[in-house]
């Protein structure tokens, strides 16, 4: 029997709702000043010479200017399959240093159709979580053909906690958006969280660990942020030559 498929369309019309993502955002609600922060510490600490980014579901790049700029950052490729989301990131980037490509396309056939073509990093962020985990063994497979050998692929998603069920997960995550996603409306909180349970399939760290130690990364101890309730990561894997 062939593995399941993640739905790429109904992820698609989700995030085609750009407005309601944007105001996640714009609240902090899924950390993304920290894992930012932490990103562009990173980025200055270990990427001192030129080097290229290939950005998988960059959505809108709404922090990607201010994250990587002043750094060594020269060649920049996003991946989207929301045309609104990419529509919004070029209009994002139009005023940055570093070049920048975008590309309208599912993400696990992006890395599945691109051949030859390197990046010194790989940025992910909150995509991998759509995936099966049998899809997510063969994307971290085909990522690490795309990172030159030492490149590093930067995660940062959605995890359950250590020996939680993703119907415990979802449970608990939402139980925590309910009391802490104050600005949303009982609408944008009902929709997003039909589209956790249609479309979310978060791992645990070890689980995604041993998936990428598979693929051919070497995993880190200990992630470069976490929040308070550990629901939003950030983790460095690194290509082995």
């Amino acid at each position: 029997m062939n593995a399941p498929q993640h739905d790429s369309q109904q992820v698609k019309q989700f995030f085609d709702r750009w407005h309601l993502y944007q105001q996640i955002i714009a609240q902090d609600y899924m950390a993304h000043r920290g894992i930012h922060a932490a990103l562009r510490a990173f980025v200055v600490e270990h990427l001192e010479q030129p080097f290229t980014l290939l950005d998988l579901g960059c959505g809108d790049a709404s922090a990607i200017a201010n994250t990587f700029s002043g750094t060594a950052l020269h060649g920049y490729t996003g991946v989207d399959l929301s045309p609104v989301a990419l529509a919004l990131a070029a209009d994002n980037l139009k005023a940055v240093a570093f070049a920048v490509r975008l590309v309208e396309a599912d993400l696990t056939d992006y890395v599945g159709r691109t051949k030859g073509e390197q990046f010194d990093v790989v940025l992910l962020g909150f995509a991998l979580h759509h995936l099966y985990t049998d899809e997510k063994r063969v994307f971290f497979q085909r990522c690490h053909t795309l990172l030159k050998p030492g490149g590093y692929l930067l995660l940062y998603d959605v995890f359950r906690r250590p020996h939680e069920t993703r119907d415990q997960y979802l449970q608990a995550y939402f139980s925590y958006c309910t009391e802490h996603w104050t600005e949303l409306s009982q609408d944008s909180l009902v929709g997003t969280r039909d589209h956790a349970y249609a479309c979310d399939y978060p791992e645990t760290y070890g689980t995604l660990a041993a998936l990428a130690r598979d693929g051919g990364f070497i995993p880190p101890t200990l992630p470069l942020f976490a929040d308070e309730p550990q629901f939003h990561c950030l983790y460095s894997f690194q290509a082995e030559p």
